[in-house]
Order: C-alpha cells, then structure tokens, then sequence
C-alpha cells in the first residue's frame, strides 16, 4: 500500500507570517507524516514548529517509537527555547508513520489526525484543550466548545512553557487502514474554518 500525499499551507488573514511547518518522508515501506503549529502569539513559534517536525522526522524515519518521538521532539524545543532565552516557545504537532497497513498516529496539542472512510469520519484525535477537557467532564456540549471563548486555550504543547509542561503526556493510538481511506494531518487553521462533517 502506497499514500499519495499532498500538502498545503498558507499564512491565513490573521498573521504576517506563517508559524507552520511539515514535512513527509518515505522509503520503500513507510510513510512518515508531520504537521506542527507554532503557537500564535508567542514568541519563535516558527522556530519551535520547524525544530519539532526536523526531530519528528529523525526519530519516526528512525523506527523509535511515537510517543518517544513526541518526548524527544518535546527536549527539543524546550532546549531551544532556553538558549534563545524564549521560555514559551511552542507548537502543537500532529504525526502519522504508516507500515503496511497499519498506521500509527501521535499528538501534543490541537493539531488534528482524520481518518476518513466511505465518506465518513472513522476516527479522529482528540485535542489537549482546556474546553476539550470541559467537554469530556460534561459541562460543554462538542458545539458549545467549537465556539467558546477559551476553545484554544492548550493544556498540553511542545514546549510552551511551565503551563504545557506541567501536564506533557502525548497521545498515540494505532489504526488499520484500508485502501480508498483518506487521512487529514491538520491545524486549527483548517478545522476552524470548516465543521468535521464539511
């Protein structure tokens, strides 16, 4: 099973400079796939995005194991932001290394994973976000949450600071996937502006 891969990224209307970054990398039976976001508004997200989808390349093409990329990804860019003297420096990531037809997927953050099938979302990652954790704890509904004032308020982050730090526990999981699926690696930037189902 091969992927065809196609990727984009734009500025958007908000910023003056693009703080995203990715990257694929491929050989003759893996895939691997990296999406990160520096954190608007903090400073050197750019630089955080591009240190984490370098290292997040190195370990996955590596073999070494996903949340283990995510922790190293993470040494990463807190040991830039100390010597830059940028103590929240930071960027969400999102990654996916297929082999065969199994795909592993990690994330820190909000950046998202998708897997699309028959025109449906089978499976979906789930953002370290503070209304996210008000949804799973039942006092937001998933609609109230999309529109609510704190909806990118991160609990978790590469880098970012002591707040992201306190709580740095990536997320992976393992999904089998099939010929005609389509998988979606993706920032806010685009999920902000359509609903799942679009």
């Amino acid at each position: 099973m091969r992927l065809r891969v196609h990727a984009l990224t734009d500025v958007g209307r908000e910023r003056a400079q693009n703080e995203d970054s990715l990257h694929t990398w491929r050989d003759e039976h893996t895939d691997v796939l990296v999406v990160c976001d520096g954190m608007g508004g903090h400073e050197a997200g750019e630089v955080a995005s591009a240190i984490a989808v370098e290292k997040l390349i190195e370990e996955l093409a590596g073999g070494a194991p996903m949340r283990e990329a995510l922790v190293d990804a993470n040494e990463a860019v807190v040991g830039e932001s100390r010597a830059r003297g940028t103590p929240t420096m930071g960027t969400t990531a999102v990654c996916a290394r297929r082999a065969g037809a199994t795909l592993e997927v990690g994330w820190v953050g909000d950046s998202r994973f998708y897997l699309f099938r028959d025109g449906k979302i089978a499976s979906r990652s789930v953002d370290h976000s503070r209304v996210q954790k008000l949804v799973e704890l039942g006092f937001l509904t998933p609609e109230q949450a999309r529109n609510h004032a704190d909806s990118h308020v991160l609990i978790q982050a590469l880098g970012g600071g002591p707040g992201a730090q306190s709580a740095f526990d990536p997320s992976d999981f393992s999904v089998s996937i099939e010929k005609g699926d389509t998988l979606l690696l993706c920032s806010d930037g685009l999920y902000d502006m359509v609903e799942d189902e679009a």
